[in-house]
């Protein structure tokens, strides 16, 4: 069951963004299939430059300001590597470089689940945990067997709408989503980090305990000995989370060295040598800072360069929030998206299956 771990973790995809505003821009996306869920046309549509890299802390995120170059593009590649560029909209691009590389083909995947933690959203955690299964078996029978996964879940926010710093009586006033368990219970730092990975969600619509996972890191690993009863516990995020979700700022610190690195909250959760699926599911509409160019490339920049080691797939208002579409348009082939106002995902997860299987082949592992 190893590689069925695959399969759950894009199902736990489903339980992944949620958020709300008005989105300004308009971008159109092209290609859609005929099971309804839509693969980016590319990046040449893409003409606005962005601010640089995205540098995430334990609490949250700042953007720079100006590290990235919008030159002419031009690619650099060094001996046996993979080198990344600047194109000349602002876009990161890579190639893999012959001689000296790694293995192809992946034998490790990361899957990253950010799941809106909202009022609006609980019925479609719910919706995407009892679909897990089903598209599990489905990745099981499509991919290789023998896959080192990690499955994380992030929620939208640092911290929601209850107040633990005053008494249990006075919390339970901040909200009518802040419970007898969130306001009695004890929480650590990494709780309370954005971008975090998951393990004791809190709140009305929340599993409400601290999810014990196998290796005792905040996401799955493949000796957890029940996938399907360790991801309904970590992505049944519930619906106390911030009233302002920004899904795309929490997956960016989730990937961060900061939160990556020896000690913090994601430790180990990243690998180098392995392909990055992230699935996003959310209604939220413009609350994150900055534009899709840096959030792309915030992803790239966690793959050292690789934009081909990344497959992002993702579930939100076409038209209301216009941003995360192109988002995912810039991802090319290996962007799909689909309406979140679904009650059933397994048409858009059964064409990520594909796109997943074809990236997994293409993967260049580096030395």
């Amino acid at each position: 069951m190893r590689f069925g771990g695959f399969a759950f973790a894009l199902g736990v995809a489903a339980t992944s963004l949620l958020a709300c505003g008005s989105g300004a821009d308009v971008y159109d996306v092209e290609g859609t299939s005929d099971s309804g869920s839509t693969v980016g046309s590319g990046v040449g549509s893409v003409s606005a430059t962005t601010t640089g890299g995205t540098t995430t802390g334990a609490g949250g995120m700042a953007s720079g300001t100006g590290g990235m170059d919008t030159g002419s593009g031009g690619m650099a590649s060094g001996a046996g590597g993979m080198t990344a560029a600047t194109s000349g909209t602002g876009m990161m691009t890579s190639t893999a470089t012959t001689g000296g590389g790694g293995e192809l083909g992946c034998q490790k995947i990361d899957f990253l689940f950010v799941v809106d933690n909202s009022h609006s959203m609980w019925n479609n955690q719910l919706s995407l945990i009892s679909s897990f299964p089903g598209f599990m078996n489905t990745i099981k029978n499509t991919l290789p067997v023998n896959q080192d996964f990690h499955v994380m879940v992030t929620d939208t926010d640092g911290w929601g709408r209850c107040n633990i710093n005053k008494s249990p009586k006075a919390c339970k006033k901040s909200h009518s989503v802040c419970d007898d368990y969130i306001c009695n219970a004890s929480f650590g730092a990494c709780d309370m980090t954005m971008g975090a990975g998951v393990i004791h969600p809190a709140g009305k619509g929340a599993s409400n305990k601290v999810c014990n996972l196998q290796g005792g890191k905040r996401y799955i690993q493949n000796s957890e000995p029940d996938l399907t009863y360790a991801f309904s516990c970590i992505a049944q995020v519930g619906k106390a989370g911030a009233k302002k979700e920004r899904p795309m700022e929490a997956m960016m610190a989730a990937v961060s060295p900061e939160l990556n690195a020896p000690n913090g909250c994601n430790e180990g959760f990243l690998r180098d040598d392995a392909l990055l699926v992230v699935t996003f599911i959310t209604d939220e509409f413009g609350n994150d800072a900055g534009v899709p160019l840096d959030w792309y490339n915030a992803l790239v920049t966690a793959k050292n360069g690789d934009a081909s080691s990344v497959v992002v797939i993702g579930f939100s208002p076409h038209k209301k929030n216009a941003k995360l579409v192109k988002f995912v348009d810039l991802w090319g082939k290996s962007g799909i998206h689909g309406p979140v106002k679904t009650s059933n995902f397994d048409a858009v997860f059964n064409t990520a299956v594909s796109k997943i299987d074809e990236a997994c082949i293409d993967f260049e592992s580096p030395k």
